[in-house]
C-alpha cells in the first residue's frame, strides 16, 4: 500500500511538472499561432484596416523610445488584434482559443520591450508594435495596416 501511494504521488508530481513546463519555444512550434497569423494575412487585403502578426526580428539600435511591458500586455494586444479581424471575418475553424493558450506559453511571463513604428507610402500607413524579450529570443510584431484613399 505504501508503494502504491508513493507511485501515485510521484506520477501526480511529474504530471504537474510537465503541465507547467514551457512547450512552445518558437512561433512555429504552434500550428494554432501560425494558422491565426496566416488567416490574418489572407484576409488583410479585403479590409480597409487590417492586422498582421509575425515573429520576424527587427534590428533596433536605440531602445530609449521603447517601453517595458509584461507578457500580459503583449497577450492583450495580440488577442485584441485577432478579435478585431474575427469580428469582420468570423470563422469557427480558426483555432483562436488554442492560439491564445499557445501564445501565453510562448511568452512565458517574461518582460518585453515594446517599440512602436510608423511607415507610410501612397497606398497605406502601417502602424507596427514590436515586442522583444530581454534574452532576444522572443520577437513578436503586430501590424495595423490602414489603406489610404488616393
Amino acid at each position: 500500500m505504501k508503494y502504491a501511494l508513493f507511485t501515485f504521488i510521484a506520477v501526480c508530481s511529474l504530471s504537474s511538472f510537465e503541465a507547467s513546463a514551457r512547450t512552445i519555444n518558437s512561433f512555429r512550434d504552434s500550428d494554432a499561432i501560425t494558422g491565426i497569423a496566416q488567416f490574418m494575412y489572407d484576409v488583410s487585403e479585403d479590409m480597409p484596416s487590417s492586422f498582421r502578426l509575425t515573429d520576424k526580428k527587427i534590428n533596433i539600435k536605440d531602445f530609449s523610445k521603447c517601453t517595458t511591458v509584461d507578457a500580459d500586455a503583449v497577450l492583450d494586444d495580440v488577442e485584441s488584434s485577432i478579435k478585431k479581424v474575427l469580428r469582420y471575418y468570423p470563422d469557427e475553424d480558426v483555432p483562436f482559443e488554442q492560439a491564445i493558450v499557445d501564445l501565453e506559453d510562448y511568452l512565458d511571463h517574461a518582460k518585453f520591450k515594446k517599440c512602436k513604428f510608423e511607415k507610410k507610402n501612397a497606398q497605406s500607413k502601417v502602424l507596427s508594435t514590436y515586442y522583444v524579450d530581454a534574452s532576444d529570443k522572443i520577437h513578436l510584431r503586430v501590424d495595423n495596416v490602414l489603406l489610404t484613399a488616393e
